[in-house]
């Protein structure tokens, strides 16, 4: 029987929390820092696009298969580890972008091997939560980090530029190299529970190999996650939404320019106000436990954010409030579609198998952000901006509407989100 979370593995989870969002200050501060380096080193864009993918492609092609290994090893030993090797890459770093050692080629193959390493990592660190977590306080974790999330978007870029003024990028990396000792140290000190282990029928063999317990996990993973026909479907509509919905972000500020005659400044009213409601969202989250019922919010909110998209589409020429308004509201319930999408994950999929199913989930949901940017391009190789802002919102209607008349999912109520068939 494993130990259930209490109030005081909450707060030891919270230290490390504390610790992980200071490595990732300083992570968004070195990767801003980084694509101005780049950019001014050699003026070429080939290069940053090259430099995005050295960090987008790592976790897309691993991270299904590195969650394994967060279910199969010691989680605690396993963060230590890629902590230290964060340290190490990032010392790499330094000595890399000190008087312009290595160049750009060993600037993208540290980039490629920190991608690695974080798609270890990632799978990891969230599937601690609910072993540390008690389940009333998972929505509010989320929302809690959801709201650093908005915070890092307000003023990450600004103390960026402020430290790039004053330092060199070399000295910004050293302050990252700090920042990611400190998120060491909580991982050292605090004992984070270990799940009980998959148990393996050998066969009358002695013992398996690490090869045949890998496959076995991964393969008891798989069937996990089909067992939960709710957050399976859930999972599926979530992916296919991002599906509609990226190319829709992706065009927001051409559609805001070209078809309004957007000026920059009423753009970045528009982004300071996506922020304000992202921290709104997560202020809700952090003060609610729940959101019920769950099942009907999440799919009522995928329903506005279509509808929001279908208003951007008619939209009156230069009705800027209206853009506004309609803007904030997508924004707000795709807030609320992540956090009860991620809480449902957390109550539902056995410790054992969450860092799996979390690398499932990354490596699809970033597979799909993939393939939608070529979708937006092209989409506006054949259509206006208006009529893609249609098209998408109806074929996301389209599968909602579908998923209702297909499946029994209203059917499915989830009590503090979990699943009650």
């Amino acid at each position: 029987m494993e130990n259930q979370p209490t109030l005081n593995s909450l707060g030891y989870y919270l230290l490390i929390w504390i610790g992980q969002n200071l490595a990732v200050v300083g992570s968004f501060i070195t990767q801003f820092s980084l694509i101005w380096y780049v950019a001014l080193l050699t003026g070429n864009p080939d290069i940053l696009n090259t430099l995005s993918m050295a960090t987008f492609l790592p976790l897309i092609i691993i991270m299904v298969f590195a969650g394994i290994f967060s279910d199969m090893l010691n989680r605690k030993i396993l963060l230590i580890l890629l902590t230290i090797l964060k340290c190490a890459i990032t010392l790499l770093f330094i000595l890399f972008t000190t008087n312009g050692i290595a160049g750009i080629d060993g600037l993208i193959l540290l980039t490629i091997i920190q991608g690695i390493v974080q798609a270890f990592f990632l799978p990891t660190i969230f599937s601690i939560i609910p072993t540390m977590v008690p389940q009333p306080q998972l929505g509010r974790i989320n929302g809690l980090t959801y709201f650093v999330m908005a915070l890092m978007q307000v003023f990450g870029p600004q103390w960026a530029t402020n430290l790039l003024t004053h330092f060199t990028i070399t000295h910004i990396y050293w302050g990252e190299l700090v920042m990611i000792g400190i998120s060491l140290i909580p991982l050292l000190l605090i004992k984070i529970p270990r799940v009980q282990p998959l148990q393996i029928k050998t066969l009358g063999r002695d013992e398996e190999s690490f090869m045949m317990r890998y496959l076995h996990q991964g393969v008891a993973g798989i069937k996990c996650f089909l067992m939960f026909p709710g957050f399976f479907i859930i999972f599926g509509s979530y992916i296919l939404m991002n599906f509609f919905l990226n190319p829709l972000f992706l065009l927001k500020p051409y559609y805001f320019s070209t078809v309004h005659s957007g000026t920059p400044l009423e753009y970045a009213l528009i982004f300071g106000l996506s922020s304000f409601i992202m921290m709104l969202v997560s202020i809700i989250a952090i003060i609610i436990k729940y959101w019920k019922p769950a099942i009907l919010i999440f799919f009522l909110s995928a329903f506005l954010i279509m509808l929001g998209y279908i208003i951007l589409a008619f939209a009156p020429y230069r009705a800027l409030n209206l853009l506004f308004i309609v803007d904030m509201i997508i924004l707000f319930f795709f807030m609320v579609t992540q956090i009860i999408f991620l809480s449902i994950m957390q109550t539902n999929i056995p410790k054992r198998h969450l860092g799996q199913v979390y690398g499932i989930y990354l490596t699809v949901f970033y597979l799909a952000i993939l393939l939608s940017s070529y979708e937006a391009q092209f989409l506006m190789t054949v259509f206006n901006a208006r009529t893609i802002f249609f098209l998408g919102s109806v074929a996301g209607i389209t599968l909602l509407i579908a998923l209702f008349a297909l499946t029994r999912l209203i059917k499915i109520k989830y009590e503090n989100y979990t699943e009650i068939v």
